[in-house]
C-alpha cells in the first residue's frame, strides 16, 4: 500500500515524479498538479498532455453488447482477473474491428468503472516526451480510477523503437496503481519477455465469425430499412468474411448514400460497394481489377457451360445455407471455394465469362498477371502467390489466372533441382486454391499442357468452343452500338465465309469503324473485309481476292 500512496503524491505533487531531490523537505514549497485542479471544477475536461491520444469511456455510456462466438467473454475475463494473486495483463488480439475493445467496454461497464483507451503510436516516439505523456496518463487513471488499454499495441512496437525498450519499466510503474492492464492487437504476441513473477500475461484471441453470425449482425444493422433483395443479409455474409466493425461501417455507408439519393429502399449494388470500401488490397504489379462490364446476353455460349456457371455462381449465393443450415460445414473444414478451368482457343470468351460471373454476383475481379508473380528465385513465387491470396481473402474477389497452364504444366521427371522447386510451386497454387474461400479461374488455351492430377482437384472444367456459323451471325449483329453508323451488312455472308472466334469479330468490328471514322462513310462490307483481312494475317493466313466470293470486286 505504501508505494500505491506514493504514487498518489507523485502525481498530485510533480516534483517527486520528475526526481527532485528533497522535494518533501521541511519549509520547501510544493505545488499542486494543475491537473488535479482541472479535475475538480470541470470533471470531464480532457488533459491537455493526452489529447488525440485517448479517450475516456464511461460505464454508463452506451455501448453494444458483444455478439458471436465469444459474447460471454467479458465475463470470462471477470473471472480471470479475480484469479490468484499475480497482477495480469491481458492481450486481445484479431482482425480490425473484430471486437476486442468491444469485449474489454462491456467488462468495465459490468464492473462499474471507467476505460481509459490510449493509442500508443500517436504518442511522442522521443524517451523524455514519451515519459511526460506517461505520467500525465498515471496520473489520470489515478484521478477516474479507471481501467487502461493500449489499443493496436503490436503496430506500436514495430513503429517506436523507444516504447518497445520502456515496456518493462512502464509495466512496473502500472503495478503500483492497477492490478491488471488490457491490450489489444491484430496479432498473436510476437516480442520475447521475461515476465516478473508478480504478473501474469495471457492471450486471448477474438474468434471470426461465422457466415450465419454475420447475418444476423447484417439484420441488426439493416433493420428498419426496405431491402432490394429480402435475402441480401445472406448474400452478403455467404460473400464477405466481415468483422462486426466492418459490417457496422458498410451498413452505415450505405444507408447514408441512400439518404444522400432519397433512396426508400436499400440498393443491393450500393450494399456491396460500402463493403468493398472496407477492403484495401495492396496487390502492386501482381494484379489488376477488371471492371465487370458484361452480362450474360453478351456471353455467346453453348447452354451446358452456361448452365455450368451458373452453376458455380449458385455455390457462393448458397454457401451459408450449405454450410451453416445444413451442416456441411462441420464435414468440409477446406476446400469451400470454387476452382474453374476455362479451355479453348484464343477469343472464345474465357476471360468475358469470368467477367459476367463478376457482374453477376457483385463482386470485383482480379487478373493475376504471371510475369511478376513468376520468379526464377527459390520460394520467390510462392512467397507471391502467398500474398495474392491473403491481400484478398476477406473479400473473396475473384481471382483469373490467364494463360495458367505456365503455371499448371504438366509435371517433369525429377532430374534437377529446378524440376523439384517447379513442381511444388504448382502443388503450392493448388494448396492456396483449396483454402481459398472465393472463385478462382485458371484459363488456358491448350488443355493438353495441364496434367492430370491437377484437372481432378478442380471442381468445373468448361470447354470454350469456337463459336459455329449461327453464333457468329449474333455475334456480327451485336457487336456494333446503336450509335454507330452501320450500312448494309451481309451477317450471314460474314458468319459462313469467314471462322471467326468471338474476340476477333470484335477487334475486326472496331477496326472497320476506325477505317469508316477516317474516311467520314458508314460501317460498310468494303470497311468489314478490309479489317478481317487484317485480322486473319495476325495468324499467318494470307487470303486472296477469289476467297471474298461475291465480294471479292471490293478488294481489287
Amino acid at each position: 500500500m505504501a508505494a500505491e500512496r506514493k504514487e498518489v503524491w507523485n502525481c498530485f505533487f510533480p516534483e517527486f515524479a520528475l526526481g527532485m531531490k528533497d522535494a518533501g523537505s521541511i519549509g520547501r514549497i510544493l505545488k499542486l498538479n494543475p491537473r488535479f485542479l482541472d479535475f475538480l471544477f470541470e470533471i470531464d475536461a480532457e488533459a491537455e498532455e493526452l489529447k488525440d491520444h485517448t479517450r475516456i469511456y464511461y460505464p454508463g455510456e452506451f455501448a453494444a453488447d458483444p455478439l458471436g462466438p465469444q459474447k460471454k467473454l467479458p465475463e470470462e475475463i471477470g473471472e480471470i482477473l479475480r484469479e490468484g494473486e499475480k497482477k495480469k495483463l491481458l492481450y486481445l488480439w484479431g482482425r480490425e474491428g473484430c471486437g476486442r475493445k468491444t469485449q474489454i467496454r462491456a467488462f468495465c461497464r459490468s464492473a462499474g468503472m471507467p476505460l481509459l483507451a490510449v493509442r500508443m503510436n500517436k504518442a511522442e516516439n522521443q524517451e523524455e516526451d514519451l515519459k511526460r505523456f506517461l505520467q500525465a496518463l498515471y496520473t489520470e487513471m489515478i484521478l477516474r480510477r479507471s481501467a487502461v488499454v493500449f489499443l493496436d499495441i503490436d503496430k506500436c512496437l514495430e513503429q517506436n523503437d523507444v516504447l518497445k525498450k520502456m515496456l518493462p519499466a512502464i509495466r512496473r510503474k502500472l503495478w503500483k496503481i492497477t492490478d491488471f492492464i488490457f491490450m489489444t492487437g491484430e496479432k498473436a504476441w510476437e516480442w520475447q519477455e521475461e515476465w516478473q513473477e508478480e504478473e501474469q500475461f495471457i492471450q486471448i484471441p477474438i474468434q471470426e465469425f461465422t457466415p450465419r453470425q454475420q447475418k444476423e449482425l447484417w439484420e441488426r444493422e439493416l433493420k428498419g430499412w426496405e431491402l432490394q433483395k429480402a435475402n441480401l443479409p445472406e448474400l452478403l455474409s455467404s460473400k464477405f468474411s466481415m468483422t462486426p466493425g466492418e459490417i457496422k461501417k458498410s451498413a452505415e455507408t450505405a444507408k447514408q448514400e441512400a439518404r444522400r439519393k432519397k433512396y426508400a429502399v436499400l440498393a443491393e449494388n450500393e450494399l456491396h460497394n460500402a463493403c468493398y470500401q472496407q477492403f484495401h488490397h495492396h496487390l502492386g504489379d501482381s494484379a489488376v481489377r477488371i471492371n465487370a462490364s458484361f452480362s450474360w446476353e453478351d456471353l455467346i455460349l453453348p447452354e451446358t457451360q452456361k448452365i455450368q456457371l451458373r452453376q458455380a455462381c449458385n455455390q457462393i449465393l448458397c454457401r451459408g445455407k450449405l454450410y451453416e443450415e445444413w451442416g456441411f460445414g462441420d464435414k468440409l473444414s477446406y476446400g469451400r471455394g470454387i476452382s474453374m478451368l476455362f479451355y479453348g482457343a484464343p477469343g472464345t470468351g474465357k476471360t468475358m465469362a469470368a467477367q459476367v460471373m463478376a457482374a453477376e454476383l457483385n463482386m470485383e475481379i482480379y487478373r493475376v498477371d504471371l510475369s511478376a508473380v513468376s520468379s526464377k528465385y527459390i520460394g520467390e513465387t510462392e512467397k507471391n502467390l502467398k500474398k495474392i491470396f491473403d491481400e484478398v481473402q476477406r473479400s473473396r474477389s475473384i481471382l483469373f489466372f490467364d494463360e495458367a497452364d505456365a503455371l499448371f504444366g504438366k509435371r517433369s521427371e525429377v532430374k534437377e533441382a529446378q524440376d523439384k522447386y517447379a513442381n511444388a510451386e504448382t502443388a503450392f497454387l493448388l494448396q492456396k486454391m483449396e483454402e481459398y474461400d472465393g472463385i478462382v479461374i485458371l484459363a488456358t488455351n491448350f488443355l493438353q499442357n495441364f496434367d492430370h492430377a491437377y484437372r481432378r482437384r478442380i471442381k468445373y472444367v468448361i470447354y470454350f468452343p469456337m463459336p459455329p456459323e449461327e453464333e457468329r451471325i449474333r455475334l456480327w449483329k451485336n457487336v456494333f452500338p446503336q450509335k454507330a453508323p452501320v450500312g448494309k451488312l451481309d451477317y450471314a455472308y460474314l458468319a459462313r465465309q469467314f471462322e471467326l472466334s468471338g474476340s476477333d469479330i470484335k477487334n475486326a468490328a472496331v477496326t472497320a469503324a476506325f477505317l469508316a471514322a477516317s474516311d467520314h462513310t458508314e460501317i460498310d462490307m468494303e470497311k468489314i473485309l478490309l479489317a478481317i483481312r487484317q485480322e486473319l494475317q495476325k495468324y499467318g493466313r494470307v487470303i486472296g481476292q477469289e476467297e471474298f466470293g461475291a465480294y471479292a470486286y471490293l478488294m481489287r
